[in-house]
């Protein structure tokens, strides 16, 4: 991290790399998000081990895990990593956290992530999204309502394998709808969506948005 102080970024320091954990694990996709009333934190997941060999990546991402530290003097200073915590809805059994795009805070105050079931598939797959294991590609929502103290599992998606989804994130459309759009990896090129009408309790299946395309 580097932060901007008296006109200029300061040198940027390491704050995790997998080793705080008690190995070497490999680190991904670090998610910053300032809540409401909470402190700094910051996101990102790890595996069991590192990466060596950036074109073997996919060997090396497995059973990943969500990790999060906290700052409360704006990033000076951090706590130590704490784990999200388990869920046997999810594969690998292991809360995720962001895969990529970061949380919402609603009206009330919880917080919700966007979240996937990619890091925990990548224990079965190996390989690449070609692997049948990846027909399993799905979304799921993940909470906290204590500030971030403890998380929870909201919900999870039904898998819809012409998609393929992965990375979905959050817009909030006003009077209480949110709509989740991510990556498609599957057949066709439509974007991958879901909705809800109630604050992110109860969210539609994936469907297409053909209106945004997307290229793979």
């Amino acid at each position: 991290m580097s932060t901007y102080e008296s006109g200029r970024w300061t040198q940027p320091r390491i704050l995790a790399a997998g080793s705080e954990l008690g190995d070497d694990y490999t680190l991904e996709n670090v998610v910053l998000f300032q809540p409401r009333g909470g402190p700094l934190t910051l996101f990102y997941y790890v595996g069991h081990r590192p990466v060596f060999d950036r074109k073997n990546m996919h060997d090396n991402h497995r059973n990943m895990w969500g990790v999060l530290k906290t700052s409360t003097d704006n990033g000076v200073t951090w706590s130590a990593p704490r784990v999200l915590g388990n869920d046997d809805r999810i594969a690998g059994g292991k809360l995720c956290g962001p895969v990529k795009n970061p949380p919402i805070q609603l009206p009330d105050g919880t917080i919700l992530i966007p979240s996937g079931n990619e890091p925990g598939l990548m224990t079965e797959g190996g390989g690449s999204l070609s692997h049948p294991v990846f027909d399993k590609l799905t979304w799921h929502f993940e909470k906290s309502t204590d500030m971030g103290r403890t998380w929870s599992l909201a919900q999870v998606l039904p898998a819809n394998k012409t998609f393929k989804p992965i990375q979905p994130g959050f817009l909030v459309l006003g009077g209480g709808k949110l709509m989740a759009l991510g990556r498609n990896e599957g057949k066709g090129n439509n974007t991958p969506m879901a909705t809800s009408n109630d604050w992110g309790a109860t969210w539609s299946e994936i469907t297409g948005l053909a209106a945004l395309p997307q290229s793979h």
